[in-house]
C-alpha cells in the first residue's frame, strides 16, 4: 500500500473514532490540548484550536515548528506523516459542585468553561501539579523549537495528579456543566469538639459522614441540604471509592462544649501529671452523636478516664458518646507525660 494512501486511511479512522482533539484540563488552570492532524511534506500552515500559552508547542515525531500570529503554527516536514502535537493553554477552565442531602442523596456535577464552540474528548485533573513539564502526560514527546528558542527540557512523569475522563463532549462558548453522579448515599450527622486547648462554651463543628464513597470524585464546592433546607456549605477533598468522606459544613449553635485544666504537675523531674475536664450540654430536645478529639503531649500514658476512648494516632484520642436531649456529658481523664 502507498503511504499517501497509508495516511489517508488514518486520518479516517482518527476522523471516525473522534481521537483528533483531546482536552486535559488541569485545576491549576493549564489545559494540555492535544491535536492529531495530517501533514503534507515541506512546510504545513495550521490554525491551533487555542492560542498556546506559552507560545511553544510539542510534537511526536519530532518536526521543526514555529509558531507566528497567537494561533497559526508552520510545521516543516521532510514527508506526509501523521503528527501529535500538545501545547499548552489558560483558555479553558473547570469546577466541581456537590448538592449534598442529608436525607440521602449526593449529585455531582462540572462546570467546564470553553472560550469556543468544539467538539473533543475531555479529561480533567486533579491533584498537586508542579511546572507544566511535570504535569505532561506524554513522557515521548520533545520541544518543538520556537522564535522564542526554548530550551528542549524533557517533561517529568508525574504520580501525584488523578485523571478523570469524561469522555467525547460538544463544548459550547461558555460554561458547560455536565451531571457525574447521582446517587442514594447513607448520610449520618455527628458533631466534633476539637479545641485544642482550654475553652468555655464553644459551639460545636456540625460534620456529615457516609462510610464509603460511591465512585472516584474531584473535589470541589459541596453545598449541604437537611430535609430541603440548606445547611452550609463546604470544600472537600478528592474522593477515593470506597474512602471515608467527612464534611463540616458549619456550627451546631445548639451544642456546647467546655474544656478546662483542672491539674497540670510536676510529678518527678521527669514527668508530669495532667487531669483534663470535658463538658457537654445539648440545648436541644434532640439526642446528639458527639466526637471529643484530644491532642496530646509526646510520650503519654493514661492514668485514669471516666470514659472509654480510642486511639487515633500517637497523639490524639477521641471520645464517642451520645448526648441526651437537654443534657448534660461531663468527664474527666488523666495522662501521665515526659515533660
Amino acid at each position: 500500500m502507498k503511504r499517501g494512501v497509508f495516511l489517508f486511511l488514518i486520518v479516517c479512522c482518527i476522523g471516525i473514532l473522534g481521537f483528533s482533539i483531546t482536552l486535559t484540563i488541569l485545576q491549576n488552570g493549564v489545559t494540555l490540548v492535544e491535536e492529531k492532524i495530517a501533514l503534507q511534506k515541506g512546510e504545513n500552515w495550521i490554525e491551533l484550536v487555542t492560542q498556546p500559552e506559552p507560545p511553544m508547542i510539542f510534537t511526536s515525531p519530532h518536526i521543526q515548528a514555529v509558531i507566528k500570529d497567537n494561533k497559526m503554527a508552520m510545521l516543516m516536514t521532510p514527508s506526509a506523516t501523521l503528527t501529535h502535537i500538545v501545547y499548552t493553554s489558560r483558555a479553558f477552565d473547570w469546577k466541581m459542585y456537590y448538592m449534598v442531602e442529608l436525607t440521602g442523596s449526593l449529585k455531582g456535577s462540572i462546570t467546564l468553561y470553553s472560550p469556543l464552540d468544539i467538539e473533543a474528548n475531555v479529561v480533567v485533573g486533579a491533584g498537586e501539579f508542579g511546572s507544566f513539564t511535570g504535569a505532561a502526560r506524554n513522557s515521548g514527546l520533545k520541544y518543538a523549537a520556537t522564535e522564542m528558542g526554548v530550551q528542549r527540557v524533557p517533561p517529568v512523569h508525574v504520580e501525584t495528579a488523578r485523571f478523570y475522563e469524561l469522555g467525547r463532549l460538544h463544548l459550547k462558548n461558555g460554561w458547560n456543566t455536565i451531571v457525574l453522579l447521582e446517587s442514594e448515599v447513607a448520610w449520618k450527622k455527628k458533631a466534633l469538639f476539637a479545641p485544642g486547648g482550654d475553652t468555655r462554651d464553644e459551639n460545636l463543628v456540625a460534620v456529615a459522614y457516609c462510610e464509603k464513597a460511591p465512585l472516584d470524585l474531584p473535589g470541589g464546592m459541596a453545598y449541604i441540604f437537611d430535609e430541603g433546607k440548606f445547611a452550609g456549605f463546604a470544600l472537600i477533598s478528592n474522593m477515593a471509592k470506597n474512602q471515608k468522606i467527612e464534611i463540616e459544613y458549619g456550627k451546631v449553635y445548639d451544642l456546647i462544649g467546655s474544656r478546662t485544666t483542672v491539674e497540670d504537675r510536676y510529678e518527678s523531674k521527669e514527668y508530669r501529671v495532667r487531669t483534663v475536664s470535658i463538658e457537654i450540654r445539648n440545648l436541644s430536645s434532640t439526642p446528639r452523636l458527639v466526637e471529643v478529639l484530644e491532642r496530646l503531649p509526646w510520650d503519654w500514658k493514661m492514668v485514669k478516664t471516666e470514659k472509654e476512648y480510642t486511639v487515633v494516632d500517637a497523639r490524639t484520642i477521641k471520645y464517642r458518646f451520645e448526648v441526651k436531649g437537654n443534657g448534660e456529658v461531663r468527664f474527666r481523664y488523666t495522662i501521665r507525660y515526659r515533660r
